[in-house]
């Protein structure tokens, strides 16, 4: 789960060439641009990470509502990735000296578990999603059920100590599509095909269950013999402007789950359930896999974040980014390249 409001520390302070009034401020493995003089290197912070919805109306956050937009009934900001003055600035920190209904309950928590904390609901912060139209809405049977997990990696920028810490651990690399998350699954006397979050009924007609009965997914894990869920992204016309410029809609597996221990199949599990699924009548298409790498041959964040730009499944278009996944199944993270989402600002 993402932790859109924590407590951080400002690593560095750099000036930006032609600016009076900011600077970029280093937190974790974010640049971000905050007022000059407002903090000095080692102060800490309350950081708003990207996609953070902030309603319209305390005055603490006057002078980022340039640009508000509605969302679930509330006007206000998405926090999101601006160029200011050729600069990437991601995510939003403030003193936290402004807050002082969180400060006052770091008293309560232990020093090593104050950066994990997430204070959003102390602040009526909430994570923006990209609404699902009402007419996907009247399909909905509920949600997806709870043993699935959300497709939703940390972005590196959050765990730059994995760079040391996993050094020499080998990563899976591969090419993240800019789609829609979806979901489908067999679990108990369950099955369906969902998006992100939600599990459409078996009666209805739209893309996700269109792509999934012409792939015939549903059929091949509803005769797996096990509790499974097959997980990817669904891309093509009509689908986030259709980046990749597909002629047809189409599901990329990205990851496999065995619902009935919660792991994640990775290497020969993996290629068996897929052969098995692709036995049962499935069309199994997959994520584009680069490389397996060993984590300390990406580089610093600086470079990683370099290399995560680069041609998508189409070479002719850019790449939403990169997706890390440990050889173990054990970890994984996601690269977002800064270029795609300066081209890209509605991501």
């Amino acid at each position: 789960m993402r932790k859109l409001v924590t407590v951080r520390t400002i690593a560095a302070l750099d000036p930006i060439p032609g600016a009076d009034r900011i600077e970029r401020a280093t937190i974790d493995g974010w640049r971000s641009v905050v007022l000059k003089d407002q903090f000095q290197v080692g102060d800490p912070c309350l950081y708003f990470e990207i996609d953070a919805f902030i309603a319209q109306g305390d005055p603490r956050f006057e002078l980022v509502m340039k640009h508000p937009i509605e969302f679930e009934g509330q006007v206000g900001i998405r926090v999101r990735t601006l160029h200011l003055r050729k600069q990437i600035s991601q995510g939003l920190a403030l003193p936290l000296s402004e807050f002082p209904e969180v400060s006052q309950l770091l008293d309560d928590l232990d020093e090593s578990t104050i950066r994990d904390t997430d204070f959003s609901s102390v602040l009526g912060i909430k994570k923006w999603e990209r609404p699902i139209p009402d007419e996907l809405m009247e399909q909905v049977q509920g949600a997806l059920p709870s043993c699935i997990r959300r497709t939703d990696q940390e972005r590196l920028q959050n765990r730059p100590e994995l760079l040391a810490e996993q050094a020499d651990e080998l990563f899976e690399e591969s090419i993240k599509l800019n789609g829609y998350s979806m979901t489908v699954f067999k679990y108990n006397d369950q099955s369906g095909v969902g998006s992100k979050q939600w599990w459409f009924k078996d009666s209805t007609d739209n893309a996700y269950t269109r792509v999934a009965a012409a792939a015939n997914l549903l059929t091949a894990v509803r005769d797996y013999p096990g509790n499974i869920a097959i997980q990817g992204e669904l891309v093509g016309p009509g689908i986030c402007k259709n980046h990749d410029r597909l002629e047809e809609k189409g599901f990329y597996l990205f990851g496999v789950l065995n619902l009935d221990t919660g792991a994640e199949l990775v290497g020969q599990e993996e290629e068996k359930a897929i052969q098995r699924l692709t036995q049962l009548g499935a069309v199994i298409l997959r994520a584009p896999v680069i490389r397996t790498v060993r984590l300390a041959d990406l580089g610093t964040l600086d470079q990683i974040l370099l290399h995560a730009i680069g041609p998508s499944l189409n070479p002719q278009t850019m790449r939403e980014g990169l997706v890390y996944r440990r050889a173990d199944g054990l970890d994984s993270f996601k690269v977002i390249s800064n270029a795609f989402l300066l081209e890209n600002p509605e991501e």
